[in-house]
């Protein structure tokens, strides 16, 4: 499935970094399994590096998708974002509101757990600072639907 899906054009590529069985059991709609340790081989084959990438894994604990994205900026990918609620927020958000798809039978108990992103001050300055100087971009859930759904009009 995630095979076929690399070799299509796309405008951006939506990547879930988490295992095969966590993919399977949950991911959003339109987004590709890329396992986090096949990501460097995965970013090897794309060749336009202006193409956005999004990557997304867990929830805002789960640390692979910013990993997977500074890899991808290391490599010269030049629009990279990561959407650190991950597939939990998307899940939970997707209990209340139809629009957001949630492939797979959803039944890992992380899913149901809500986390909050940190929001100290000092830390959100920080880590602004940080991820400005990475070139990463950080991107709400309303953002990344925003994203999906424009893509799917087209």
């Amino acid at each position: 499935c995630s095979k076929n899906r690399l070799i299509e054009k796309k405008p951006f590529y939506l990547i879930n970094v988490l295992d095969q069985e966590e993919f399977l059991d949950a991911h959003i709609d339109q987004s590709v399994h890329v396992p986090f340790e096949e990501v460097a081989s995965f970013l090897n084959s794309i060749e336009d590096k202006k193409i956005p990438l999004i990557f997304y894994c867990a929830n805002y604990f789960c640390t692979s998708s910013d990993e997977a994205a500074l890899l991808a900026i290391k490599k010269g990918f030049t629009d990279v974002s990561v959407y650190q609620g991950g597939i939990a927020e998307w899940y939970q958000a997707s209990q209340r509101d139809s629009s957001f798809i949630v492939n797979g039978p959803a039944e890992a108990e992380y899913l149901k757990i809500v986390i909050f992103p940190n929001n100290e001050k000092n830390t959100i300055e920080e880590e602004h600072k940080l991820n400005k100087q990475k070139n990463i971009k950080k991107i709400l859930i309303k953002d990344l639907q925003k994203i999906l759904k424009k893509d799917i009009l087209k």
